[in-house]
């Protein structure tokens, strides 16, 4: 049990009644504070009682953007035989949602309005239900032991996606190939028949024209490979493992976007992502989400063994929140192998030691472009 401000201000004016009362010998001075402290009784009484009587349901698994509400509904059921009002959710982020009233009975739903400004996993267990029913002046609280969590996903925005490498043929792929093939999205012209040819590539109107059946040929499609090398926190601060994930995430997207295949890991961690071309990435975002803050990640060791786990075929793009000498170092071997190098750093980038062969990018809170 609290007081609120109200009932602060209320328990103050009922021990100045008593103050007043004991110099003037007054007993209306004394039946004022009586009244006062009365009410506070009242209102402390059935707000516990109010409490008893709702109940709280939270979603499984709720999803959010960086500084975003989440959409999924929250359930509250008063069960009680009077009406109830000044009903309040508090996690220890902020406030989930009020409720100013519920009728005897009613079930209903409440979209919480808070939002939180940094990526992560937050859960419900640690949610109070409170309430000052019904006057205002104090409010009890409750504290719910409930499943589930809050997934809140890093707020990406527009990239460029990094130059790609280990171009395939692939069907809706947004680069084009010197080839012609028979099947795909952009028209590019007419040929011979040839012996292997379906039916239904038959050109009808060239064929038409007395030089023989022709068939329709398109332009070939391609898609490249990209790997994505995340810092996930060398430094240990965590405002700057927030902004390179957003990078991270940013950059990948751009990169489905483009139809590209794509893969990314967290320096020192076992595990390589995939993540197929054109799908929705809510898996991704997900990951990114609960990426720990790792301390430390940019060493020799973890670059290269990072480095060894990716497809061999892909351009590399390097993530991160500092660039030490392991980050020079392993960069000019990359570099050395042939392969295609993207280092995105943060902004700006020539507060950093240069990267002989690499294309530098510069990332801040909200916004990832190439180095000038």
């Amino acid at each position: 049990m609290r007081l609120t401000s109200t009932g602060a201000l209320m328990g103050l004016a009922a021990l100045a009644f008593a103050l007043a009362a004991m110099t003037s010998q007054s007993g209306l001075l004394v039946l004022l504070s009586g009244l006062v402290l009365g009410c506070l009784a009242v209102n402390a009484l059935r707000a516990w009682q109010t409490l008893r009587h709702l109940q709280l349901v939270a979603p499984p698994v709720s999803h959010a953007e960086e500084k975003r509400v989440p959409t999924e509904p929250w359930v509250v059921h008063h069960t009680g035989r009077y009406p109830v009002s000044l009903i309040q959710a508090v996690h220890p982020a902020g406030m989930l949602f009020e409720v100013a009233s519920l009728a005897a009975g009613e079930k209903r739903h409440v979209v919480p309005q808070f939002s939180l400004a940094r990526r992560g996993v937050y859960h419900w267990k640690e949610v109070q239900l409170q309430t000052a029913h019904p006057f205002g002046l104090v409010r009890a609280r409750r504290r719910l032991s409930l499943a589930g969590e809050l997934v809140v996903f890093p707020a990406l925005y527009p990239a460029e996606s990094p130059v790609a490498a280990g171009y395939d043929a692939m069907v809706g792929g947004k680069h084009r190939g010197s080839r012609r093939i028979a099947s795909g999205t952009h028209f590019a012209g007419v040929r011979p028949l040839q012996a292997g040819d379906a039916f239904k590539q038959i050109h009808w109107p060239s064929s038409a024209k007395g030089l023989g059946l022709m068939v329709k040929t398109y332009e070939e499609e391609l898609a490249g490979r990209i790997a994505v090398l995340v810092d996930p926190g060398h430094s240990g601060s965590r405002e700057a493992a927030d902004a390179c994930v957003r990078a991270a995430g940013s950059l990948l997207f751009a990169a489905l976007d483009e139809g590209h295949h794509a893969e990314w890991i967290a320096l020192g961690t076992e595990q390589v992502e995939l993540v197929p071309p054109f799908s929705d990435g809510h898996e991704l975002l997900d990951a990114l989400a609960r990426l720990p803050l790792t301390p430390g990640g940019l060493t020799p060791l973890h670059l290269q063994e990072a480095a060894a786990k990716i497809s061999p075929r892909s351009a590399l793009v390097l993530v991160v929140t500092t660039v030490n000498e392991a980050v020079v170092h392993a960069v000019n071997e990359w570099v050395e192998r042939r392969r295609v190098v993207t280092v995105c750093v943060p902004a700006p980038a020539r507060q950093w030691p240069p990267l002989p062969g690499a294309l530098v990018w510069e990332y801040g809170e909200d916004c990832l472009t190439p180095a000038a």
